[in-house]
């Protein structure tokens, strides 16, 4: 199947615009544009597979990876292979009791690692900002000036996670 963007641009009267490969592998290729910028392609391995491939590497064992994921080590190997298929590359050599990483493998896991822990970054990060709870007071001013204000910087190191907003404003 053609690259849509190759059929957008014959269709428009132009050139397609040259595909170059980033440090020699076929997963990391980089469509050059003509704007000088650059995006990786679109598809990318399903999350599960990748986790799957993640959590074996770094427990070198389909079964433990399986406890871990709280899945059957046949569930795990098959989504390993999945990947590797997907991939079109071996990630692991499988001998009867043992599982190693092949060259491919290690040069895959620290991206694949490094993703992983970006989404984790990024979702602590939205949990973070949407929990933030808000406590709403209202309060005579002199009350704010002799009292509160005093304490507002102790309050605030005890629970950063609240927003205070104070009125001194009459209804």
């Amino acid at each position: 199947m053609p690259d849509r963007t190759a059929a957008m641009a014959a269709a428009a009267g132009r050139a397609p615009e040259p595909v170059k490969v980033a440090h020699g592998c076929p997963w990391r290729l980089l469509q050059s544009r003509a704007d000088g910028a650059s995006r990786m392609p679109r598809k990318i391995p399903p999350l599960n597979p990748l986790r799957a491939f993640e959590v074996s590497a770094r427990q070198m064992s389909f079964t433990k990876a399986a406890e871990e994921l709280f899945v059957t080590p046949s569930a795990v190997s098959h989504q390993v292979k999945s990947l590797e298929e997907n991939l079109g590359i071996a990630l692991f050599v499988r001998d009867s009791k043992t599982l190693t990483l092949t060259p491919a493998g290690k040069a895959y896991l620290p991206g694949v690692q490094e993703a992983f822990r970006q989404l984790e970054v990024a979702t602590y990060q939205l949990h973070r900002e949407k929990s933030t709870a808000l406590l709403k007071i209202n309060l005579p001013p002199t009350f704010a000036v002799k009292w509160l204000i005093p304490r507002l910087s102790r309050f605030s190191k005890e629970y950063p996670e609240l927003d205070l907003r104070s009125d001194t404003s009459r209804p």
